[in-house]
């Protein structure tokens, strides 16, 4: 089927199709400045699988970071290298400044300080619901900055190496996602790349609880939440079309040019 994002149309970074799925990510407001996940992690739970998190909850700025870094990963072809927070801006497609540089370490320090325990579920449900992957992983194993030479080590778990090598992943297209605005719209997008074909259909609940919105929330909210993100990404000419029909169902057509 044809890929409505082949790789000339900008810098492509990946992820473990997994982590599209089940994603240890999280659109956060401005509200949530105590990211200090409890002793005993987070519990996090769909259709897809169920991940515990420990450490800090993780934003998609970290995302942005981690797609930034697995890119040089891939272009330095292992999994421990130096860079600058220049280049990681670069490649973020954000503009270098003092407090971005600063946000850039204290992403570092959230993703080498987060764990996770993830199982991935086969198809079926009920009793046939049965375990596929089972792992537990630190995203980034650990970084070190030499202040005196602007410089930055960065290593990355040999996971996300080994998955690259295994082709199980779904690419991102980073000047695509560097033009969303919003973060829930990062996050549907991330969602959607996984699912291969132009068309995508499910329930507003299944797709909010894929992209790690709060469905305690009013219905009506998070409906208007996922509207405004298609809308993004049709403006972005990722979607050339989507519905949410009156059983709340939503469905997606990606752009095919």
């Amino acid at each position: 089927k044809h890929d409505p994002d082949p790789p000339e149309q900008g810098v492509f970074s990946f992820l473990p199709t997994t982590l599209t799925r089940v994603s240890p990510f999280f659109p956060l407001s401005k509200k949530d400045k105590n990211r200090t996940l409890p002793p005993e992690g987070l519990i996090w739970e769909n259709s897809w699988g169920i991940l515990t998190m420990r450490g800090h909850k993780l934003s998609i700025y970290d995302e942005s970071l981690l797609l930034a870094c697995l890119v040089l990963m891939t272009k330095y072809r292992k999994e421990s290298f130096g860079t600058t927070r220049y280049e990681l801006c670069k490649v973020m497609g954000v503009a270098p400044g003092t407090n971005t540089y600063k946000a850039i370490w204290e992403s570092i320090e959230y993703l080498t300080s987060f764990s996770m325990s993830l199982k991935v579920w086969k198809p079926g449900t009920g009793k046939q619901k049965k375990r596929a992957i089972r792992m537990v992983n630190t995203i980034l194993t650990g970084a070190m900055e030499e202040e005196d030479k602007d410089k930055i080590t960065i290593t990355i778990n040999p996971y996300f190496l080994k998955m690259y090598a295994k082709n199980l992943i779904t690419g991102i297209n980073l000047k695509l996602r560097s033009n969303l605005k919003g973060d829930i719209t990062k996050a549907l997008y991330r969602f959607l790349r996984s699912q291969k074909g132009t068309t995508y259909t499910c329930h507003v609940l299944t797709l909010c609880s894929a992209i790690n919105l709060d469905v305690t929330r009013p219905l009506k909210t998070l409906k208007n939440q996922i509207k405004t993100s298609l809308t993004e990404l049709k403006k972005n000419h990722y979607l050339s079309k989507s519905m949410v029909n009156r059983y709340d169902v939503v469905k997606i057509w990606k752009y095919t040019k």
